[in-house]
């Protein structure tokens, strides 16, 4: 039972991760070019390609992605604090949590499997 829980929400994290991934990706693209950013917005933007690459990492090492996912919006948060309302930034330290659920329930299930051993 407790797998497939784990199983729906690492899908669900991976989803969310997609999603999140896809809208930037076509975001950038679409966006005009960066000559009127200043160097202060230059830097947030680069701080939330962090965000994206932890989505990436997630894939692989849940337990790292995910604290990449939680820490950027930690971080834009602290820069920003009007960036609270904006939506996405808590659908992303969401996905981060649902990542971080997921790495802590496997090694958790890693432990008892080595223990009953």
């Amino acid at each position: 039972m407790q797998r497939t829980i784990i199983k729906i929400i690492r899908c669900g994290a991976r989803s969310l991760s997609i999603i999140i991934f896809l809208f930037h990706a076509l975001s950038f693209l679409g966006d005009q070019p960066m000559a009127g950013l200043t160097e202060e917005d230059i830097l947030k933007l680069g701080i939330w390609g962090f965000l994206l690459v932890g989505m990436v990492v997630a894939w692989k090492w849940e337990g790292i992605g995910s604290l990449i996912i939680i820490g950027v919006p930690v971080v834009q948060f602290i820069m920003n604090p009007e960036l609270f309302s904006i939506w996405l930034m808590w659908i992303a330290s969401f996905t981060g949590i649902l990542f971080f659920i997921c790495w802590s329930q496997t090694k958790e299930n890693i432990r008892r499997q080595s223990k009953a051993l």
